[in-house]
């Protein structure tokens, strides 16, 4: 398995995100730590379909599922009379995903283990065998949940609203490797570890954090350690119990 500096001296330390493209980014400081994203995939939006809001109608699900705030924002968008006027439940990964759903009036069910695993146990034990949940979310998104949900009883089925794609500027964390101060690297998605693996990873020499279990799960299957703490499908959340561990108050 790849080796990664489990301590660090985290004065004046560097992180590097990898967070799409579009997402708010950027440099910021918080406490000890100035957070550097570096985008490695990018959002593409696939705007209204009248197909796949046919397509939704016919399914009539009894709930919907998000899996990201993006997902919630770009379905209120281009479909606001089918959730403001949904009266079943909806799902959601984690509390950024749920906060953007109670803005639009609906209550959220979150999971208390933040992440896909932990999202299907909570879709099982609340519907009942038959009952049908449509899955919002990307195209590129983990096939395991849905194959969850359908082997335990429930009616799952994908309606993608959005892609994410490689960006062009993934390069640009070859660079970003050696930079001075460099301390760790978080990672938000599995399809981001994969990159990073293909493009940095014999420079990969600092721990690496992950989103949440699934992001961890590809990061070990690439051979990499991922350090604590794990995050709960909040970016923020996690840059917080990172500074809350290393910085010295």
């Amino acid at each position: 398995m790849a080796t990664a500096f489990l301590e660090h001296d985290f004065r004046m330390s560097l992180i590097i995100s990898t967070r799409p493209m579009g997402k708010e980014a950027g440099t910021f400081k918080v406490r000890c730590l100035e957070i550097k994203n570096i985008p490695l995939t990018e959002i593409r939006t696939l705007g209204y379909n009248e197909n796949l809001r046919a397509e939704l109608v016919s399914f009539s699900p009894d709930s919907l599922c998000f899996t990201s705030s993006f997902g919630v924002k770009e379905f209120l968008k281009y479909y606001p009379e089918l959730i403001k006027s949904f009266s079943g439940n909806v799902f959601a990964i984690g509390d950024r995903t749920g906060e953007a759903i109670e803005q639009a009036g609906l209550r959220a069910i979150v999971p208390d283990q933040k992440d896909s695993p932990g999202l299907a146990r909570l879709i099982l034990s609340t519907l009942a065998r038959g009952e049908r949940v449509a899955l919002i979310r990307s195209g590129n998104a983990d096939p395991r949940l849905p194959e969850t949900l359908n082997l335990g009883g429930v009616v799952a089925r994908d309606f993608h609203i959005y892609e994410v794609t490689a960006s062009q500027q993934g390069s640009f964390i070859l660079d970003a490797m050696d930079s001075p101060g460099l301390s760790g690297i978080i990672v938000t998605s599995p399809m981001e570890a994969t990159i990073l693996v293909n493009l940095a990873g014999p420079k990969i020499r600092v721990p690496i954090y992950a989103i949440g279990n699934t992001t961890a799960r590809k990061l070990r299957d690439l051979g990499y350690e991922v350090s604590e703490p794990l995050g709960e499908s909040n970016f923020e959340d996690l840059v917080r119990k990172i500074s809350e561990k290393y910085c010295q108050q």
